[in-house]
């Protein structure tokens, strides 16, 4: 069984299920995911646009529908329990999965395990207590969490496997009738519908007073695959000043000259393309509250987590408005020497990330687990 509740969950979780194929061509995988891991051969027993829940306040809104959940995945462990449960990050369910795993004796093994390094450190009784393994994906997590008492071992990221642009400069550009002389602006706001509906909009709006002062400044959004158009269209019937692109995230991360970018998992995927940047974010003021006086660190971004500095500048909750932000897109877009600046410090992060081949060492490390 996996359980993936977010879309970059679902993608690694597919490439984990393949490797998985590989050494157990038998393999037969249950539980929570999207279209990738569906297509992967998952039989879904939720989907994660059913799960993609986020922030303190917002869960306990959704706490009848979660409760469900947890008495239908009981049931299942009762009647039918897989050799191994495999949870894919998304921390504050996976770990109460773990827990009701450990009560029908199903080992767990934990890929990208939860950031407690960054906030949340009161998990890791949890890792120890109901997780059997875990394959860390950064190679500090590894060290921390052996500390900790958790079995965890480096595996690399998963990303690094197939970050690269689906089509090439000239494909991108004629495909999309964009013009190669101006520059393009990106614009990330997330894969859940509410990130978008918080973020979206104050995006294009400072999207549209750039374009107001630079005409032939381009504006493309990201699209994910896992909302529905409508979300958009419902924005962008305000602000209709930016393209929306589907499934051309990576392209958009590639050939944009500047991006900006909901904190979370594509801050680093944008690194990794070293393109310059800026994030954002803003969630509800409780959970901006309760996180604040959790995290455990200064910075939100990923880049600047592993830089072990503010590499990107960051906007968040408050901070993130127009004012605050058009300055340093003005100089990141059309200021040659800081935009190569932050090239030079994104290349660090590159280097720092480790190595490809991640769904493979994890792969094994399930079977170790099956076979144990």
């Amino acid at each position: 069984m996996l359980s993936a509740g977010e879309v970059s969950g679902d993608l690694h979780a597919s490439h984990l299920m393949h490797e998985i194929k590989i050494l157990l061509p038998e393999a037969k995988f249950v539980g929570i995911g999207g279209d990738r891991m569906e297509s992967a051969g998952l039989e879904s027993i939720y989907h994660i646009r059913q799960m993609g829940i986020v922030g303190f306040f917002e869960v306990i809104k959704q706490l009848p529908f979660i409760r469900s959940v947890f008495r239908n995945l009981e049931s299942f462990f009762q009647k039918s329990p897989p050799d191994l449960l495999i949870l894919i990050d998304y921390p504050g369910f996976n770990l109460r999965l773990a827990r009701l795993a450990k009560k029908y004796q199903i080992p767990v093994l934990y890929y990208i395990a939860p950031q407690i390094w960054a906030w949340g450190y009161w998990r890791v009784e949890k890792l120890v207590k109901y997780v059997d393994r875990a394959a860390v994906i950064f190679p500090f997590e590894e060290r921390i969490l052996n500390q900790a008492g958790v079995d965890a071992i480096y595996v690399g990221h998963p990303l690094l496997d197939f970050l690269k642009p689906d089509s090439n400069r000239d494909e991108f550009f004629q495909k999309f009738n964009l013009s190669s002389e101006n520059k393009i602006l990106g614009l990330l706001p997330g894969s859940r519908i509410s990130e978008i509906q918080r973020l979206l909009p104050e995006m294009l709006l400072i999207a549209q007073k750039l374009q107001e002062k630079y005409p032939t400044l381009q504006l493309l959004i990201a699209g994910a695959e896992s909302v529905d158009q409508q979300v958009y269209r419902a924005i962008l019937e305000r602000f209709p000043v930016a393209q929306l692109l589907n499934r051309a995230t990576y392209d958009i991360m590639n050939y944009a000259d500047t991006l900006l970018i909901a904190s979370g998992t594509a801050t680093l995927e944008a690194a990794l393309f070293g393109t310059p940047m800026a994030i954002v974010y803003r969630t509800s003021k409780l959970t901006y509250w309760l996180a604040k006086f959790v995290a455990r660190v200064q910075c939100i971004g990923l880049p600047n987590i592993l830089a072990e500095k503010i590499i990107v500048p960051e906007f968040i909750q408050n901070h993130f408005k127009a004012e605050n932000v058009i300055p340093i897109l003005e100089e990141l877009l059309f200021n040659p020497r800081v935009n190569a600046d932050q090239r030079k410090e994104l290349a660090i992060v590159q280097r720092r990330v480790g190595e490809k081949g991640a769904a493979t060492r994890a792969a094994k490390l399930a079977m170790s687990l099956i076979h144990h």
